[in-house]
């Protein structure tokens, strides 16, 4: 799920995308430091932190599925 500011247009200059995954199983240690990894080395122009939902504690999921914006992959 990506963040709702990014995606609305409520971004100020500096923010990033906070990225939520969530797996249909348990969590994939080496998937999520790969996939930072990528985006770190990656020429999008802005900060993504990655979030593992099932490491999120309860506060943060109920905001990312509040406010976030479904992105299947």
């Amino acid at each position: 799920m990506l963040e709702k500011c990014r995606t609305t247009g409520g971004q100020r200059q500096g923010s990033d995308v906070d990225l939520a995954v969530a797996y249909r199983g348990p969590s994939n240690v080496l998937k999520l430091a790969e996939l930072r990894e990528a985006l770190e080395e990656s020429t999008i122009p802005c900060n993504v932190d990655v979030v593992d939902m099932q490491q999120a504690s309860d506060a943060l999921r109920a905001q990312i599925r509040k406010d976030g914006i479904k992105w299947t992959a």
